[in-house]
């Protein structure tokens, strides 16, 4: 097996990729992204996600998700104008799996940061 670069890192690593497909609904153009991950990067960006986005299964029935309470990951706040944040992810050798948010439009630069990527830039 080949060594390959963690595409967050750039490091290299032996063994099977992690792939994330994050995406970030900014106006006027959705910010998209896919990316091979080393096992560090995969792991740090699936905990971030379990603690400021909601885990959705798709294949599961529907619950009864209380969209009303949403906050900023990054700041906290509650704003009316929320930006939405996808991150579907396929771990090596396992089962995929899906998070959504969302962060107040001012911050979603930062969310991009924190997925490892340089961050958006206002034209």
């Amino acid at each position: 097996m080949g060594m390959r670069p963690c595409m967050r890192c750039r490091r290299r690593f032996v063994g099977k990729a992690s792939h994330i497909y994050p995406a970030i609904m900014t106006q006027p153009e959705p910010w998209r992204q896919k990316a091979a991950l080393c096992p560090t990067c995969f792991y740090e960006i699936i905990e971030w996600a379990k603690c400021h986005l909601a885990n959705v299964n798709y294949d599961a029935e529907p619950e009864n998700a209380d969209v009303e309470d949403e906050f900023c990951p990054v700041c906290g706040s509650g704003q009316q104008k929320m930006t939405a944040i996808f991150i579907t992810a396929y771990p090596a050798g396992g089962e995929r799996l899906d998070f959504f948010g969302e962060c107040c439009d001012d911050h979603a630069s930062d969310v991009v940061e924190v997925l490892g990527y340089h961050p958006l830039h206002s034209t």
